[in-house]
């Protein structure tokens, strides 16, 4: 099923999941000011990695084998 056909608790798990690895990647750093995907970016990114997820053991998984990369934006700015 697709993401959107997931049930609003296997897509929040998921997002959660990737806003966690995420955060991993921040921690790694310091980062300030950091915007999170809104939900159609997480929706397109997860129908884009695996148009079929499955339940298994109550929580959404997926066969696909993509990789996938976390990039961040930097956006300058100057304080007033």
């Amino acid at each position: 099923m697709r993401f959107e056909e997931l049930s609003k608790k296997h897509q929040e798990f998921l997002m959660y999941c990737l806003s966690d690895y995420i955060k991993g990647k921040i921690r790694k750093g310091s980062m300030d000011g950091i915007i999170f995907p809104s939900y159609d970016d997480y929706k397109n990114f997860f129908d884009e990695f695996d148009e079929e997820y499955e339940i298994v053991d109550g929580l959404p998984e997926s066969e696909a084998a993509n990789s996938f990369s976390v990039k961040f934006k930097v956006v300058l700015e100057v304080d007033k």
